[in-house]
């Protein structure tokens, strides 16, 4: 069969499936599947165990009675008779949602072999994912037609975009219906649903609305989830929907960002591969996020960077990593070498209003900020040793800097009531990973001797 004519044959059988299938939807039909004139039988039958099975028997086998191996949910499958020999299993999986299988005889084989398997969705709102597939299972030949919810047109009554149909090998064994199970549904509803999602990706909008909201499917459940900027409260939300199984129903989960200060009253929102970019349309300012474990992560200039820090061409990572455990009160710096093939070097959690990145000669600084004072870190990459070395320390009271220590040479300045003090201080040869509480303390009673 051509793929012209499988085409075809796909749209009719789904035809009848769809509109006229459940008026002959049943556990046992009678259908002569060998082709010798006599009525074989197929039944879905309950074990003693509890899970379904489907029993076949054949004229040509004497009706000697051929079992499938475990399905489930007894309620769920449903025989339907096709003309020349066709038998169809379907399994739904809700009201709207049907995986299923399609078997016919085989005089080689004496029995029932598996020759196609097909997917459908129906539910045309505001779900993503309506559509059909079919595969071929002999000649390993999948089609799929599948449309998408489109949030930006003007015409209510079009809003259901219809992609390419999609045309791919996919091999599944045409086992006999004794070696059938539901792991078969369920791998071809998982490699189905992936091929869908592969295309959704590269059809849902890219850019922003004109009232700035995102619209793209985050947390890959086939629904595109809704991304805005809230200038209200300064944050980055979502509004993300959440697929129930075997349910009519969608959950929406609300997430928000931490606070920004984006100021601009007009912007977009696009995306960029994992990166999501919230952009002024009135200035330069952008700010850069990402959504993981279920958080919005803040990745703009204060609180991820890529720099060479080590010198060989190549750019490392400097980021911030909040707590999810104690209400993002408690940060930690992660940092990633390429000269040491990017083994996360880090501090341990510090308890503190807010932490920074900033730029430094020859490195960068790490920056605490309390409730009135502030600690700042400066760092850079020790070639010889292959450390991230601390050469640099300052201690800000109400915004006023009031210690500074060189670590390369201790170099040491007290500010007073705006005079400055000079003086040697030395602290032991240290690295970010030695950033703590203690080493903080054994900096301010340097300053106090």
């Amino acid at each position: 069969m051509n793929i012209v004519k499988l085409n075809r044959f796909c749209r009719v059988v789904f035809f009848n499936i769809l509109f006229f299938g459940y008026l002959y939807a049943q556990d046992k039909v009678l259908i002569d599947l060998d082709f010798d004139g006599k009525k074989d039988i197929v039944k879905i039958v309950m074990s003693a165990e509890g899970f379904v099975r489907i029993k076949s028997q054949l004229s040509t086998q004497n009706f000697k009675p051929i079992f499938s191996k475990k399905l489930f949910n007894y309620d769920n499958y449903n025989l339907y008779k096709e003309s020349k020999g066709v038998l169809k299993l379907f399994k739904k999986k809700n009201g709207y949602s049907r995986v299923g299988a399609c078997f016919q005889y085989s005089k080689e084989d004496n029995g029932l072999i598996l020759t196609g398997l097909s997917r459908s969705q129906d539910r045309d709102n505001s779900v993503n994912g309506a559509g059909e597939s079919y595969l071929d299972v002999k000649k390993g030949l999948y089609l799929g037609k599948w449309s998408y919810y489109d949030y930006f047109d003007e015409n209510p009554d079009d809003y259901r975009i219809y992609m390419p149909e999609i045309k791919a090998k996919m091999v599944f064994e045409s086992v006999g219906l004794e070696d059938f199970s539901y792991t078969i549904l369920e791998k071809y509803d998982k490699a189905c649903n992936k091929l869908y999602q592969e295309q959704l990706k590269t059809f849902l909008p890219k850019g922003n609305s004109k009232n700035g909201v995102l619209y793209v499917d985050i947390n890959d459940d086939m629904c595109a989830d809704k991304i805005y900027y809230d200038s209200l409260t300064e944050t980055i939300q979502s509004q993300i929907y959440d697929s129930i199984e075997d349910a009519n129903i969608y959950k929406t989960t609300k997430i928000q960002s931490d606070k920004l200060n984006f100021l601009s009253k007009k912007y977009e929102i696009i995306q960029k591969d994992n990166i999501f970019i919230l952009k002024s349309l009135e200035t330069n300012e952008k700010v850069e996020f990402s959504y993981s474990d279920k958080k919005f992560w803040i990745l703009n200039s204060n609180r991820f960077k890529k720099i060479d820090l080590d010198n060989d061409g190549k750019l490392d990572t400097i980021e911030i990593v909040w707590s999810s455990r104690d209400a993002n009160r408690k940060s930690k710096i992660v940092c990633q070498l390429s000269s040491m093939n990017y083994k996360s070097i880090e501090t341990d959690y510090i308890l503190n209003v807010a932490t920074s990145i900033s730029d430094a000669k020859n490195g960068f600084k790490i920056n605490f900020a309390f409730q009135r004072d502030d600690f700042s870190v400066q760092i850079r990459f020790d070639k010889r040793k292959k450390v991230l070395q601390i050469i640099g320390l300052e201690y800000f009271v109400d915004d006023v800097l009031t210690r500074n220590l060189n670590l390369l040479t201790d170099d040491f300045i007290l500010i007073k009531e705006k005079k400055r003090f000079k003086s040697k201080a030395h602290l032991n040869f240290s690295t970010l990973e030695d950033i703590s509480y203690k080493y903080m303390d054994n900096f301010l009673e340097v300053g106090m001797k």
